[in-house]
Protein backbone atom coordinates (compact mmCIF):
# COMPACT_ATOMS: atom_id res chain seq x y z
CA UNK A 1 0.00 0.00 0.00
CA UNK A 2 2.70 2.52 1.07
CA UNK A 3 4.66 1.44 -2.35
CA UNK A 4 1.74 2.48 -4.65
CA UNK A 5 1.26 6.04 -2.52
CA UNK A 6 4.51 7.36 -2.79
CA UNK A 7 4.62 5.98 -6.40
CA UNK A 8 1.48 8.05 -7.18
CA UNK A 9 3.06 11.03 -5.22
CA UNK A 10 6.16 10.90 -7.03
CA UNK A 11 4.46 10.67 -10.76
CA UNK A 12 2.32 13.60 -9.35
CA UNK A 13 4.85 15.55 -8.15
CA UNK A 14 6.97 14.98 -11.46
CA UNK A 15 4.31 15.97 -13.84
CA UNK A 16 3.27 19.38 -11.30
CA UNK A 17 6.98 20.42 -12.18
CA UNK A 18 6.81 19.63 -15.61
CA UNK A 19 3.58 21.33 -16.19
CA UNK A 20 5.07 24.59 -14.28
CA UNK A 21 8.21 24.77 -15.92
CA UNK A 22 8.53 27.99 -17.76
CA UNK A 23 10.22 27.88 -21.22
CA UNK A 24 10.75 31.31 -23.24
CA UNK A 25 7.54 33.21 -24.36
CA UNK A 26 7.58 33.63 -28.20
CA UNK A 27 6.67 36.84 -29.55
CA UNK A 28 5.53 37.81 -32.71
CA UNK A 29 5.52 40.38 -35.46
CA UNK A 30 3.47 40.22 -38.67
CA UNK A 31 2.45 37.08 -37.48
CA UNK A 32 5.79 35.72 -37.60
CA UNK A 33 7.66 35.04 -34.55
CA UNK A 34 10.62 37.17 -33.69
CA UNK A 35 13.03 34.31 -33.39
CA UNK A 36 12.74 33.31 -36.36
CA UNK A 37 12.46 36.15 -39.09
CA UNK A 38 15.51 35.11 -40.84
CA UNK A 39 16.52 38.33 -41.27
CA UNK A 40 19.79 39.65 -39.65
CA UNK A 41 18.75 43.32 -39.18
CA UNK A 42 15.88 44.65 -37.63
CA UNK A 43 15.26 48.63 -35.95
CA UNK A 44 13.06 48.94 -32.90
CA UNK A 45 11.15 52.01 -32.03
CA UNK A 46 9.37 53.20 -28.62
CA UNK A 47 7.60 55.69 -27.98
CA UNK A 48 5.42 56.36 -24.42
CA UNK A 49 1.89 55.47 -24.28
CA UNK A 50 -0.84 58.13 -23.65
CA UNK A 51 -0.92 58.74 -20.02
CA UNK A 52 1.01 56.20 -18.73
CA UNK A 53 4.72 54.93 -17.96
CA UNK A 54 4.29 52.28 -20.23
CA UNK A 55 6.32 51.77 -23.91
CA UNK A 56 5.11 50.69 -27.03
CA UNK A 57 7.31 49.28 -29.22
CA UNK A 58 7.23 48.89 -33.63
CA UNK A 59 9.49 46.34 -35.06
CA UNK A 60 10.74 47.15 -38.38
CA UNK A 61 12.46 44.14 -40.51
CA UNK A 62 11.52 45.10 -43.82
CA UNK A 63 8.08 44.05 -43.98
CA UNK A 64 5.65 45.97 -46.11
CA UNK A 65 3.38 48.17 -43.57
CA UNK A 66 -0.12 48.85 -44.82
CA UNK A 67 -0.54 52.09 -42.31
CA UNK A 68 2.09 53.83 -39.82
CA UNK A 69 2.05 52.02 -36.52
CA UNK A 70 -0.51 49.48 -37.77
CA UNK A 71 -0.15 45.50 -36.08
CA UNK A 72 2.24 44.62 -38.81
CA UNK A 73 4.91 46.38 -36.77
CA UNK A 74 4.06 46.12 -32.80
CA UNK A 75 4.92 42.95 -30.74
CA UNK A 76 2.48 40.70 -30.08
CA UNK A 77 1.86 37.58 -27.55
CA UNK A 78 1.18 34.30 -29.10
CA UNK A 79 -2.43 35.56 -28.69
CA UNK A 80 -1.84 38.42 -31.16
CA UNK A 81 -2.64 40.95 -28.31
CA UNK A 82 0.09 43.70 -28.21
CA UNK A 83 2.43 43.49 -25.83
CA UNK A 84 2.99 47.11 -23.97
CA UNK A 85 6.79 47.20 -21.92
CA UNK A 86 7.75 48.71 -18.68
CA UNK A 87 10.54 50.38 -20.23
CA UNK A 88 12.96 50.41 -22.96
CA UNK A 89 15.58 48.04 -21.08
CA UNK A 90 13.20 45.50 -20.86
CA UNK A 91 12.26 45.40 -24.75
CA UNK A 92 16.19 45.25 -25.42
CA UNK A 93 16.65 42.24 -23.15
CA UNK A 94 13.26 40.40 -24.23
CA UNK A 95 14.90 40.34 -28.17
CA UNK A 96 18.53 39.48 -27.04
CA UNK A 97 16.65 36.15 -25.36
CA UNK A 98 14.94 35.87 -29.25
CA UNK A 99 18.64 36.09 -30.26
CA UNK A 100 19.55 40.03 -31.26
CA UNK A 101 21.95 41.98 -29.50
CA UNK A 102 22.23 45.47 -29.64
CA UNK A 103 24.25 47.68 -32.62
CA UNK A 104 23.66 51.33 -32.21
CA UNK A 105 20.87 54.02 -32.10
CA UNK A 106 20.03 56.78 -34.75
CA UNK A 107 17.59 59.65 -34.84
CA UNK A 108 15.59 58.59 -37.98
CA UNK A 109 15.90 61.01 -40.79
CA UNK A 110 12.38 60.32 -41.81
CA UNK A 111 10.15 61.31 -38.74
CA UNK A 112 8.39 64.23 -38.75
CA UNK A 113 9.56 65.52 -35.49
CA UNK A 114 13.11 65.29 -36.00
CA UNK A 115 14.29 63.69 -32.52
CA UNK A 116 12.68 60.17 -33.35
CA UNK A 117 14.90 57.59 -31.87
CA UNK A 118 15.08 54.20 -33.41
CA UNK A 119 17.95 50.95 -32.15
CA UNK A 120 19.33 48.78 -34.68
CA UNK A 121 19.88 45.23 -33.69
CA UNK A 122 21.80 42.18 -35.44
CA UNK A 123 20.55 38.35 -35.11
CA UNK A 124 23.40 36.67 -33.51
CA UNK A 125 24.72 33.78 -35.42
Amino acid sequence: MNRYFFATLLLWLLSLLSATAQENPRYYVNKQAIDSLGVEYITIHASQQFLSDKVRVELEYGQLNKSLASSETRISDVNGREVVFNSLLEVLNLLARQGYEYVDSFIDPFSNDGKTLKFLLRKLK
